[in-house]
């Protein structure tokens, strides 16, 4: 009689471990191949500018949804953060650029899965006051710098090109692009690259000038899909993800002016400028070739060389492809040299 007494106890304390069990701590998906009404969640952390774009509209367009994929966008200001918040097993999938994403390739259980974006290295320019004539006047200068971004890459290889040693300047950390914008409109730094918007808005402070962009150190970004080691073995996911991304890099193609709508509906972004940076400055495709390990390699073994990664690990062990390749082949061929 006595064990009865205590049974509804024990069974109410066994649902509450059960329902902690089930229902997880965390808000990545990737353990989870069960689909809902809408399909598969799958968390995704995008950064805050054009570069997310194809996810935007993948969404916006019912592209996921229609590839059985429930989207769940978290956004966050640069691409390192969003790889931050993947290798913290807060979102499945991240994107990034070139170093940022090679910086943190060797510290979390990563993989690249597709390049998605080629930006046009003559949008990044290197924008100065007046009284800054040629790279040697930088000397003894205040430069804004977004450490850990592709950003601290460029002046890395900005300071190499021109002879400047990083004693020759003083770099002045910031958090975000629009932070670094307030600082040099406020006099507080004498030069920093922008892009996009930003760019726009920072040549129009008085008595500024354009004194160089990417193509002055002989580089040309590009941006990858990186996602965490787990979500990338289910291939039926990742594939679904990129097919959704392949109808949406075509749309914006054909529809910058709904592109540009929706960044200033979810990014407040100005429409005007966006549109037009999409027609001149984006090549958004889904693909990976040989080209891309070459030219990840080559970040990669430059920037060890320089200090700025000390982890060692090799570029084809960082990548999951194969989703990429049996979905589309055609996207996987090796570059003619």
């Amino acid at each position: 009689m006595k064990s009865k007494k205590y049974l509804p106890k024990i069974l109410f304390s066994f649902i509450i471990i059960l329902s902690f069990i089930l229902g997880g701590c965390g808000q990545s998906t990737s353990g989870d191949k069960g689909n809902d009404s809408k399909g598969q969640k799958v968390s995704i952390a995008l950064d805050s500018g054009v570069f997310s774009i194809p996810f935007r509209v993948a969404g916006d367009q019912g592209f996921f949804e229609k590839h059985g994929v429930n989207a769940e966008f978290s956004t966050y200001s640069f691409g390192i953060d969003t790889l931050n918040t993947v290798i913290s097993k807060q979102a499945d999938i991240g994107i990034a650029m070139d170093y940022a994403a090679l910086t943190r390739l060797g510290k979390g259980d990563l993989k690249i899965i597709s390049r998605f974006s080629l930006p046009n290295p003559s949008r990044s320019q290197f924008i100065v006051k007046d009284r800054i004539n040629k790279p040697e006047d930088l000397k003894g200068k205040r430069l804004g710098v977004q450490n850990g971004t592709a950003n601290e890459y460029i002046w890395a290889r900005y300071l190499e090109k021109f002879n400047l040693k990083k004693s020759d300047v003083t770099f002045l950390p910031l958090t975000s692009t629009a932070e670094m914008y307030a600082a040099f409109e406020r006099g507080e730094i004498d030069g920093a690259w922008f892009e996009g918007s930003f760019l726009a808005r920072a040549k129009e402070v008085e008595e500024t000038k354009v004194l160089n962009d990417l193509n002055d150190i002989d580089f040309a970004m590009r941006g990858y899909v990186v996602a965490s080691e787990d979500f990338a073995q289910n291939k039926v996911a990742v594939k679904n993800i990129l097919k959704a991304l392949n109808e949406a890099n075509p749309y914006i193609k054909e529809h910058p002016d709904h592109a540009a709508d929706l960044a200033f509906k979810e990014l407040k972004l100005p429409a005007d400028k966006v549109q037009e940076e999409l027609k001149k400055d984006w090549v958004f495709d889904i693909a990976f070739t040989q080209d891309d390990i070459n030219h990840l390699q080559d970040i990669l073994e430059w920037t060890q060389k320089n200090a700025l990664i000390k982890e060692k690990f090799d570029i084809e062990d960082k990548t999951a492809i194969d989703p990429l390749k049996e979905e589309y082949p055609d996207k996987t061929k090796q570059l003619e040299k």
